[in-house]
Formats: C-alpha cells, structure tokens, sequence
C-alpha cells in the first residue's frame, strides 16, 4: 500500500493512494485515486515476467480502466532492475479517454536510486508526459528515501532549481508472505 502526497506552492495538495497486490503466482493487481487524473480511480491487472538470465530484472505488463473526471482504459508495465545496490524503475503508461482523443496521454515516472545503508537511499527521479498533439514536458528530479520496518518513506523535489518546484511525499507500507 502506497500513499503520496504532492505539493506545490500556491497550489492545492493532492492525496494518491496506490494499493497493490501481487499474487504468488506472480498475478498483479492495483487500484489508484487521483494518479491519471483528479477524481479518477483506476484498476490494473498484469503479471510479473522473470528473466532465467537476469534475475535482477522483473518487468509487469499491466492493463486497466479508469473511471471517473476521466473514463477511459490505459495500458503500461513496471519495470525493476537491481544491480549491486542500485535500483532502477520505470512506468510508463498510455492513457486513452472513451470520450475525448485530446485527453489521451503517455506519462512515465522514473528513478535511479542507491542504498546508502539498510535503511537509507538517494537519487535521481523524472516525471515524462507528452498530451496528445502537444509537446513532451519532462521534469527531473531529485530524491531521498528511509526504510523503517515495513515502512518505506520516500520525499521527492521535482524541478528543484525552478521557481515551480514540486514535492512528493510518500508513505508505504509493505507485507510479505
């Protein structure tokens, strides 16, 4: 279970929560709010591919329908791939409207971190998003986690050195069998 909260000045905070669950199997399912859109909640179903010859790669097609200030379908994959103490993740993810062509847009959210320690990482974060018939907007930046327990805590900075910088904060629970 995930819970960030994005902030950014002169702006209303917003609350998304992610919960997720992955099947032993390797089945994945997840449900979100305000992640596509305001006001819009989205369920995804995939499932999780290995790699006999890297181990360290999992990739998890997924598909899913969003419902509500958005109505639509949207299709992606979550990629992981450790190495040593480095962690790279990606997301990207086609969204499409029922309704309108120009509410379709591609978005990936991406991150490069390091374990500084047991309980500590750092690294770089980008947001990707290209609307239909306008221009690509990427946004980097920066990031900084903790791990207490079955908590991970991690804070995000994007744009750090505009006046628009934005901040992502993030609560995360994990239980495992």
């Amino acid at each position: 279970m995930e819970q960030y909260y994005y902030w950014q000045q002169k702006t209303t905070s917003i609350v998304v929560p992610k919960v997720y669950y992955e099947s032993p199997k390797k089945w994945y399912t997840e449900f979100r709010y305000n992640w596509e859109e305001l006001q819009t909640a989205s369920l995804h179903f995939g499932r999780q591919i290995n790699f006999k010859q890297l181990t360290n790669l999992t990739l998890t097609p997924v598909a899913g329908v969003l419902f509500g200030k958005l109505n639509g379908g949207s299709a992606g994959v979550i990629l992981e791939m450790g190495f040593n103490k480095f962690l790279f993740l990606s997301e990207p993810q086609y969204v499409f409207s029922f309704h309108e062509k120009g509410e379709n847009f591609l978005y990936s959210w991406s991150e490069l971190s390091y374990e500084i320690n047991s309980f500590s990482y750092a690294g770089l974060a980008l947001q990707q998003t290209k609307i239909y018939g306008e221009e690509n907007y990427f946004e980097p930046g920066i990031m900084a986690g903790f791990t207490l327990g079955r908590f991970d805590i991690p804070i995000y900075c994007f744009s750090p050195a505009s006046s628009t910088k934005n901040f992502v904060l993030g609560v995360n629970w994990r239980w495992e069998k």
